[in-house]
């Protein structure tokens, strides 16, 4: 039985998503808009990006109060947006070198966090918490997946017809 729904201005090709620790969820339309929605089905928030999105999200809690939240653009872009109770900014946005498709991950390398964004040009991107890209891995060919990560090991599919595991 369908208890709610909504009718947005554009597809949605992102996954939506509960936000950790509250009963809230996010989705992403194409057109460029995140809206956070509680279980009922009403809009808390929206934010407006600059570029169409077909990513996912990555959650990244960083207190009991404030989750940071990363998804990547058609515009080129990997965006951070600061999540706390009421209130949410962009702490900021990192060009990459083409279209992000795929969901960002996190990794953690000495204790020091770094999301781990591929781009459709075929690069592995390693951006550190403050948005500055530290280390980038190229593949031969496009790349429109999701990296998977076990311990120090990047799983990633490519346009070429290979699935790669990359050490780090």
């Amino acid at each position: 039985e369908t208890i709610w729904n909504r009718k947005l201005e554009s597809p949605i090709y992102s996954s939506p998503q509960i936000i950790p620790n509250r009963k809230e969820f996010l989705v992403a339309e194409v057109s460029k808009n995140v809206h956070c929605f509680d279980f009922e089905g009403k809009i808390l928030w929206s934010f407006q990006t600059d570029g169409h999105i077909f990513s996912s999200f990555l959650f990244h809690p960083v207190s009991e109060t404030e989750v940071k939240i990363l998804f990547g653009c058609h515009d080129k872009m990997l965006r951070c947006i600061s999540c706390k109770e009421g209130s949410r900014n962009l702490l900021w946005k990192t060009e990459l070198q083409s279209q992000i498709y795929g969901t960002p991950r996190i990794i953690t390398i000495n204790n020091e966090h770094f999301y781990v964004s591929a781009s459709t040009s075929g690069f592995i991107n390693f951006v550190d918490s403050n948005g500055e890209i530290q280390h980038i891995h190229k593949l031969p060919g496009e790349i429109f997946s999701s990296p998977a990560i076990f311990e120090r090991m990047i799983f990633v599919g490519c346009r070429d017809n290979f699935l790669y595991c990359i050490q780090f």
